[in-house]
């Protein structure tokens, strides 16, 4: 049992009262320096840790919230009592909060791999697949006291569940954040994220759009390349869910590259900025790589691809004209209705289906023309044949 600190009996209250009227019955000036030096104000009784209270000035720690006394804290340690955690209190506060999720078997944040979630007790199991190694039992929640420190209370297609604090969530200090060597870092807006380590000599070692840096001498960690893990609403600017997208705009989470980002409303491919495409079955625009850092593989007309991501606009398909023995090639998007929709040294080929319906123009070199020829022609001669050392741009 927590103590209180400096509570009087109600004997010692009584003898006070006692002495203060015989000072009365004397006749003596109150205000007066006679006698023995007149009587000071008793100090105010402050309470301890969790006592109840009515304002911050009753508490041994001047911190007072939800009607108990608290601490300020700045980590997790700073709270070690069961039942509380150290987070967001009111007026921009950080102190020791009560917490109200539950811990045990099958709650929020146990593993569901091989365990089984208490699916009596409101809690399910996530998981990407069988035998999904990040598999993780979870609950619904109000906000992040109803998760453990190491989740976050987020909105999903079923309501907001609590969800594992990866990379770019929000956080306060770094113990909320993954494991030992992952920071809390503070973005351009000064919002705080949850970042991950990185080797500053494997780019790949963070996630997609994301760039390494020196967090602290010696200390590497990731951090978004945009500047902050929610944008503006605009196409293409990170997000976390829906409401950070502006409206009719989905918030789009790459299945290969696991990057969230903001679609745009779309119909037709050209409704969409180069090196982005028109998914049909969303409706919106994504980058066609994934990223919005590097939306494509860049290639364009006569260079190999395996992938139409790897085109900056356009096809990737198997040109059947003579192509030098090369895989597929990518073919840049045109208007037949252009002057010169593929320069000097390309034409625009209409694009057809097996029923012979036009999906669309691309550009290719001519048939007479193989595919190193045309290469060579468009990076020396990039302005036609007039004054090209190449005999068979001429041609």
């Amino acid at each position: 049992m927590m103590m209180r600190f400096g509570r009087r009996s109600a004997w010692t209250a009584a003898i006070a009262v006692v002495v203060a009227a015989a000072c009365e019955s004397s006749g003596g000036d109150p205000g007066s320096d006679a006698g023995d030096g007149g009587s000071e104000e008793a100090p105010p009784v402050l309470v301890g840790f969790g006592e109840p209270c009515g304002g911050d000035s009753e508490c041994v720690s001047g911190a007072c919230y939800e009607g108990a006394c608290t601490r300020p804290c700045g980590m997790l340690a700073d709270c070690p009592e069961p039942g509380y955690t150290c987070g967001a209190a009111d007026e921009g506060r950080v102190l020791c909060v009560t917490t109200r999720y539950r811990t045990g078997s099958g709650t929020a944040g146990e593993q569901c791999v091989t365990a089984i979630c208490d699916e009596a007790g409101g809690f399910r199991c996530i998981s990407r697949g069988d035998s999904d190694p990040y598999a993780y039992c979870t609950g619904s929640c109000a906000d992040d006291r109803d998760c453990p420190a190491g989740m976050v209370c987020r909105d999903s297609a079923e309501g907001r569940l609590c969800r594992p604090r990866g990379y770019c969530e929000p956080c306060m200090f770094d113990d909320q954040c993954g494991w030992g060597n992952d920071d809390c870092l503070r973005d351009d807006a000064g919002e705080g994220f949850c970042s991950v380590q990185c080797d500053p000599e494997r780019p790949t070692t963070c996630p997609q759009d994301s760039e390494c840096i020196e967090a602290a001498p010696g200390r590497f960690q990731c951090r978004p390349a945009f500047g902050r893990c929610v944008g503006d609403g605009d196409y293409c600017h990170p997000c976390r869910d829906e409401a950070d997208c502006a409206a009719d705009s989905d918030c789009i989470t790459d299945a290969y590259t696991k990057f969230s980002f903001c679609g745009q409303p779309c119909a037709v491919q050209e409704d969409c900025p180069v090196e982005h495409y028109c998914h049909t079955g969303l409706g919106q625009c994504r980058p066609r790589k994934g990223s919005c850092e590097t939306p494509s593989g860049g290639r364009r007309t006569c260079q190999a691809c395996s992938d139409f991501t790897d085109c900056y606009s356009g096809w990737c398909i198997d040109f059947v004209e003579p192509r030098d023995g090369s895989p597929e090639t990518c073919g840049d998007s045109c208007n037949p209705g252009d002057a010169q929709p593929c320069g000097p040294w390309g034409q625009c080929y209409r694009l057809t289906d097996e029923t012979g319906a036009t999906v669309g123009h691309a550009c290719f070199p001519p048939a007479t023309m193989p595919c190193w020829q045309y290469r060579l022609c468009v990076q020396d001669c990039p302005d036609g044949p007039s004054g090209c050392p190449h005999t068979y741009c001429r041609a």
